[in-house]
């Protein structure tokens, strides 16, 4: 069938009439298949778009979306380190006050950068605004 107008060509009239089908019959999507009468098989032919020269980037492309997705940015490692660190050191309602405070990116990769403990624990007294259990029990204490 010619692709232009729709009308059948005439060697696949001429074909169809002697009651053999063409080698090659092209499809759109799938590129050429070429068909063996003796056999039956169909196999696909690579047409000139898909040449042999152009790599597959289906891997390279599905390997970056992985790795893009497996790395945590500031905020999720700031909770993270907070979760480890400070979940029994804090009460619930000063842990979620430094959630909140963690949401900010700049303030979460601030405390993350943090190395020593004191400090981290200055620095969200400071921008939390949170005591710790240990201090309350020893407040109480005196």
């Amino acid at each position: 069938m010619s692709s232009a107008n729709g009308e059948f060509t005439k060697e696949s009239v001429q074909s169809l009439e002697e009651g053999t089908l063409p080698d090659r019959i092209r499809n759109r999507k799938r590129g050429l298949l070429e068909v063996s009468l003796e056999t039956n098989d169909t196999k696909k032919v690579r047409t000139r778009s898909q040449s042999r020269d152009q790599p597959d980037y289906t891997e390279l492309i599905t390997s970056i979306v992985k790795h893009q997705q497996s790395k945590l940015n500031p905020v999720q490692k700031a909770v993270r380190l907070l979760q480890t660190l400070y979940k029994k050191r804090l009460s619930s309602h000063g842990f979620l006050d430094a959630i909140d405070v963690l949401e900010n990116k700049y303030k979460a990769s601030a405390f993350i950068e943090l190395e020593d403990a004191s400090d981290r624990d200055n620095w969200l007294q400071r921008n939390a605004n949170v005591e710790f259990e240990e201090e309350l029990e020893e407040e109480e204490d005196i």
